[in-house]
């Protein structure tokens, strides 16, 4: 009768390690791809006048892509891995597609490209005091008081390994991940500088991240596979959570010029996001790295805007806006070691 509780115990601490393996002179290669695509489901403009009562009926549709790849060289190691590492960022781009119809009429498309002064350059991450800070190197052709906000904004661990179980699990055991941790996914690499091509000016860092995560981000192991002649563990990821962001201040590239065009004055733009779905994440067990992982989210968008707006012969004209929209997200990341 003894055996019994015994036995249990042995097997609750036997099991597969997913760890973390980081060595110096390692080189590291990284893709993350993430794709939105979202249909507007509901648009609305209230005004305290009876000026944009007239305001046509629209439908959008819109496709977003983001590739960032990134090549790390670590130098530096200890027992609690890299001390320091260089990133060189070989692709930051994202791609861009609108199609408005106004009043039933066809499909309008515009759109373009994202650049960042970030791609083809190298930076050189170094622990110290709060973890990974960045530096660029003495021959580097970036302006460091131009991108200061950019680079306080980067994400030097792009390993995902804050996903794996915190000790030895066995098949068909399941863990709880926080939820902020699926903006490692969403925005792979932090603030990225992304802008318009040939635009010119001041970063400004965002708001630090006030955005009320909540919600389910669950991992469940289903044992092992060989994949392209490695053994691979299989996570399987299910994904229920939703985000509120204060975006009035949101951030980003400044050129502090005055076009004459009077656009409103927003007060506060709010913007919540569900995303539902699931996914698989794969990790060499030899390499102690990410080998891929994909998931397919069903992401719900709503921006609430509250806005002032000085009218001819009006003066001040306060504005509600409500833009809901839907879609699938497909987020995608690949890493080779050696």
């Amino acid at each position: 009768m003894l055996l019994a509780p015994t036995l249990l115990l042995l097997l609750a601490c036997t099991g597969d390690e997913l760890v973390q393996r980081v060595t110096a002179g390692s080189t590291t290669w990284r893709t993350f791809t993430v794709e939105r695509s979202l249909t507007l489901d509901r648009f609305e403009l209230d005004a305290d006048s009876d000026l944009f009562d007239a305001a046509p009926r629209m439908e959008r549709q819109e496709h977003r892509r983001l590739e960032l790849v990134v090549v790390d060289r670590v130098e530096q190691v200890d027992e609690d891995g890299a001390r320091s590492f260089r990133r060189t960022f070989e692709t930051v781009s994202e791609e861009t597609e609108f199609s408005v119809a106004l009043d039933g009429g066809p499909f309008e498309p515009m759109g373009g490209e994202a650049e960042s002064p970030l791609e083809g350059q190298t930076l050189r991450f170094v622990r110290a005091e709060g973890g990974m800070q960045p530096e660029l190197p003495e021959d580097s052709e970036l302006d460091a008081g131009q991108l200061e906000g950019l680079l306080e904004g980067l994400r030097a661990d792009l390993s995902l390994a804050a996903l794996l179980p915190a000790g030895p699990v066995v098949q068909g055991r399941s863990w709880k991940i926080p939820p902020d941790r699926l903006e490692e996914l969403l925005r792979p690499g932090g603030e990225l500088g992304l802008r318009p091509a040939g635009f010119e000016g001041q970063y400004r860092r965002r708001r630090p991240p006030d955005r009320g995560w909540k919600g389910d981000l669950e991992a469940t192991y289903r044992g092992q596979r060989v994949e392209g002649g490695r053994t691979v563990a299989i996570v399987e990821l299910e994904v229920d959570v939703e985000r509120e962001e204060d975006r009035t201040r949101a951030g980003g590239w400044s050129d502090q010029s005055d076009d004459g065009v009077i656009t409103p004055d927003v007060l506060s733009r709010v913007t919540t996001t569900t995303h539902e779905g699931e996914g698989e994440l794969l990790w060499d067990l030899e390499a102690g790295q990410l080998r891929s992982l994909r998931l397919e989210l069903q992401t719900a968008r709503s921006v609430v805007t509250e806005s002032v707006v000085v009218a001819p012969g009006l003066g001040d004209v306060e504005l509600t806006q409500i833009d809901e929209s839907s879609g699938p997200t497909v987020i995608e990341v690949t890493s080779t070691s050696e």
